[in-house]
């Protein structure tokens, strides 16, 4: 009996030893499966990162052949990750010179019209802008390049049964500027156009919904020499890009572009961008 007992210990010792080196085996394989998987995916992104910074070169140069001349902006949109501000499915056509619907009816804008915007808005580095309508949330990472702060509304009852998602998206879009370092940027969502009245009056205001007069509780948020820039519906598919500048006897207003959509509904329809004659 006593001799029986003996023998199993060893063979228990060895048992034991050999469920260790089993263990140990199977915790070194997964650590090595998880830093070649690791390692992988960082060779995906620091390429994913090289070609992107080839297409917002190749963005650039396209924007200039359309008419982009001030170099702020064409450096500011050299420097920007618009692919940050697009779900993972669509990063890579966030390039692209045209608009780009995301979800639950959210859309993107066109490059070529967020540099237009900017360029016609003349804006300087201790400017104040206040932006209606955040679409990817892009232009209002160009706008913190331009100027001194950004104050943006995000209208709740735009799309309706959606509030609870575009609230959603606005975090989401706080949260993408917040970690690329723009902290001047404060977005409200309301549908009281007179929500940062207080941080005015602004250098520049920007309205991305289509209206069919001039909102007087804009112009009244502009700074002497402050410009405005929205689309006026023209006809039931067109709309006229305004820009309106205030003057001491009044307000100065140009139509600069005219854009065409789909419905009255959505905004800007880009893909029909024609220059105004």
């Amino acid at each position: 009996m006593i001799q029986e007992e003996i023998t199993k210990k060893p063979l228990d010792n060895k048992k034991r030893k050999l469920f260790i080196k089993i263990l140990f085996l199977s915790l070194v394989l997964v650590i090595v499966i998880f830093c070649v998987y690791y390692l992988l995916y960082l060779a995906s992104e620091i390429s994913f990162e090289k070609e992107s910074a080839k297409k917002r070169e190749d963005m650039v140069n396209e924007l200039k052949e359309k008419g982009i001349r001030d170099e702020e902006i064409l450096e500011a949109m050299r420097k920007i990750p618009r692919h940050a501000f697009f779900f993972k499915p669509l990063r890579n056509s966030a390039y692209e010179d045209r608009p780009i619907y995301m979800s639950y009816d959210w859309k993107s804008q066109q490059p070529y019209l967020t540099a237009f915007i900017a360029q016609n808005l003349e804006l300087g580095k201790e400017d104040k802008v206040l932006i209606i309508g955040i679409k990817s949330g892009y232009p209002l990472a160009l706008l913190a390049e331009l100027s001194g702060k950004v104050y943006a509304i995000e209208r709740v009852s735009k799309i309706l049964g959606k509030r609870a998602t575009i609230i959603k998206r606005i975090s989401e879009v706080e949260r993408i500027l917040d970690n690329l370092g723009y902290s001047n940027v404060h977005i409200n969502y309301t549908d009281d156009y007179s929500r940062w009245k207080e941080s005015g009056p602004f250098d520049g205001i920007i309205l991305n919904e289509p209206v069919s007069s001039i909102p007087s509780i804009l112009t009244d948020q502009l700074k002497q020499e402050g410009r405005l820039i929205l689309p006026l519906r023209k006809a039931e598919d067109f709309q006229d890009l305004t820009l309106i500048k205030k003057i001491d006897d009044g307000f100065e207003t140009k139509v600069l572009i005219t854009v065409s959509s789909t419905t009255q509904e959505k905004l800007l329809d880009l893909e029909k961008l024609t220059p105004q004659e």
